[in-house]
């Protein structure tokens, strides 16, 4: 009998036993999961909020940089524009043309023109000199009289203009003056209406590099560096003035001989920084004419940075600004150590949740995972609610929740679809209105730029003709003066209506070029047939009543008409020589009484 009281005993402790050990085993998976659930994601959040606040300011400062970098080379673009088209005007005076014809062994006239190069140097703070050269590169007259007597033929400006060129140098060391400088240089003409004609001597204009070196220092804001490179990849000016007169990396023997021909820096050294992932960023800009970002290990100066690097339009040069990497992540350490002490908190507090909850959740929250689990995949599955207590309440949460993620979800997804609809309509719109003149609904010069590279590109591979036609309404200054620009505005209205009724549509295209004149691009159309579209042009604008009224304007205009095919002849051809070409011939018709179409054939080459 006391055997068998012994043999109950020990069984019901063994059961008593595996009962505690399944509910032991259940609440340490619980509590484990619940911490692991708990801590994982809040070290994972932490670790993402650290670097995507890195990531992020990394990328802030890369927008003010390429920002900074632009505007640095938009502002040298603009200087250099404006003095190139300066030195260009100049050359078309009477005066010096005269000078250089006659006036050269004239002491009152060399009296004369060295004082008009005073007055013009001392009227523009920018220029260091102002001088005229002969056609061997001997100086003649200057506002520094140190360069008068001075042979410069060694000069880029000057080899460069000799062959008709208007010239925007590198940055260069004076020979005479031993001062930096760029030097703008055109030729003069005997006749500037023909840039064939006979080149008389050089005229050149030296500007002073203060302006650029003072733009530079205006980008040294918060720690950041700003600099210029010239197409070799040497640094002409930096914030940092020791680093000017430096290669970013060792220059080739060709460059030494090119600099060393041209005396470009007279005497003074080059030497490399030895920074070639700079200098491929630099080439990568270039080539590609984008903004292009670096991050490079600066070597001499121990230290990591970040620099954007923009292209100028108007040389071969580079504007850039740098920064530390420091300086970027400055108030990273801040933003790791509070979030470190956060999330320590947040896990403690975890553990003891953790704790509680895994005591009082045992079968009822494994159908409500296996509930969640499949939500992921059937949105519509709800938790049962039948149980009590946190696990049921919990239940009755999630199916509100599940209710509101469908409702959510449906509505998210209307509104994206509507979205979508909305910005591919409105791109759509935008995309029109930035290549159209908004007065006239012509293509505007952008279009005219991006396009007309494409349909020469398609004739020296596929041959066939192309002509372009550039009009100008006759006197069009005095119909706005006499009737008003609103009039003014009705004649550009009806004058490009006409041209566009009488194109070709979706084939020819027309392009309001500047005030009155446009350009129309005629693919796959001889000259003849240019110039007889031309003529109807003419014709139908010359018929046309432009304003109902009493004192009608009367509105011709002129047709200047090139056509061009394929030739094996080699030498380039660019958008501006095209412009060009067909701006002398409607120059032409103007010259010739206007009214009247001029016309030329041209040939392209096929390389």
């Amino acid at each position: 009998m006391m055997k068998t009281n012994n043999s109950v005993i020990q069984t019901d402790s063994h059961i008593a036993d595996k009962a505690l050990n399944r509910q032991f085993s259940l609440f340490s998976r619980l509590m484990i999961s619940f911490v692991l659930i708990a801590t994982l994601p809040i070290i994972a959040f932490s670790i993402y909020t650290v670097t995507t606040e890195q990531r992020l300011m990394a990328d802030r400062k890369i927008i003010e940089l390429k920002t900074s970098s632009g505007k640095l080379a938009a502002a040298i673009d603009k200087y250099f524009a404006e003095h190139r088209n300066l030195i260009r005007q100049y050359t078309r005076l009477t005066d010096m043309r005269s000078f250089l014809i006659k006036g050269r062994n004239d002491p009152a006239r060399i009296t004369a023109i060295n004082a008009w190069l005073d007055i013009q140097t001392s009227m523009n703070p920018g220029y260091s000199a102002f001088y005229l050269m002969d056609t061997a590169g001997l100086c003649l007259v200057s506002s520094d009289r140190t360069f008068i007597g001075k042979n410069y033929r060694v000069r880029s400006y000057f080899k460069e203009s000799m062959k008709g060129m208007v010239y925007t140098s590198d940055w260069s060391i004076g020979l005479t003056s031993k001062e930096p400088g760029v030097y703008f240089s055109a030729p003069v003409f005997r006749d500037p209406a023909n840039e064939s004609s006979e080149i008389l001597g050089v005229a050149v204009l030296k500007l002073r590099v203060s302006e650029i070196t003072n733009q530079v220092e205006q980008m040294k804001i918060g720690g950041q560096d700003a600099f210029v490179f010239n197409k070799d990849g040497i640094i002409l000016t930096h914030t940092k003035p020791d680093l000017a007169y430096h290669s970013l990396v060792s220059l080739s023997q060709a460059q030494m001989a090119e600099i060393a021909s041209t005396r470009q820096f007279a005497e003074r050294p080059i030497e490399p920084l030895d920074l070639g992932d700079v200098y491929s960023a630099f080439r990568q800009s270039i080539s590609s004419r984008t903004i292009q970002v670096v991050h490079y290990v600066f070597r001499a100066q121990k230290v990591t940075k970040y620099a954007a690097m923009a292209p100028l339009t108007e040389q071969t040069w580079v504007a850039g600004v740098a920064v530390p990497e420091k300086e970027i992540f400055i108030g990273i350490n801040h933003i790791f150590h509070t979030t470190a002490i956060f999330a320590l908190i947040a896990i403690f507090i975890s553990i003891g949740v953790s704790y509680v909850v895994s005591r009082s959740i045992a079968a009822p929250i494994r159908r409500l995972t296996a509930t969640v689990d499949t939500f992921s995949e059937d949105s519509t599955v709800r938790a049962c609610e039948n149980g009590g207590g946190e696990v049921g309440s919990l239940a009755k949460s999630f199916n509100r929740m599940a209710e509101l993620v469908v409702q959510h979800r449906t509505g998210l997804q209307r509104m994206v679809d509507e979205r979508t609809s909305e910005l591919k309509s409105l791109n759509e719109k935008l995309r029109e209105l930035s290549v159209r003149d908004e007065l006239t609904g012509c293509f505007n010069r952008r279009y005219f730029v991006d396009n007309l590279g494409k349909e020469i590109t398609r004739l020296r591979r596929y041959g066939g003709p192309l002509s372009v036609v550039m009009c100008d309404l006759d006197n069009f200054k005095n119909i706005n003066d006499k009737h008003g620009h609103s009039i003014g505005d009705v004649v550009l209205q009806e004058f490009s209506s006409i041209l566009m009724r009488s194109s070709r549509k979706d084939i020819d295209w027309v392009v309001r070029y500047g005030g009155e004149e446009f350009l129309i691009v005629l693919p796959n159309t001889p000259l003849r047939g240019a110039v007889m579209l031309a003529e109807r042009f003419r014709t139908l604008i010359e018929e046309k009543v432009f304003v109902s009224s009493d004192d009608k304007p009367r509105v011709t205009a002129s047709f200047g008409v090139m056509a061009m095919e394929p030739s094996a002849d080699k030498g380039k051809l660019s958008i501006d020589s095209v412009v060009s070409r067909v701006d002398a011939l409607l120059y032409r018709a103007k010259n010739e009484g206007r009214n009247r179409v001029v016309a030329e054939q041209f040939s392209i080459p096929l390389k």
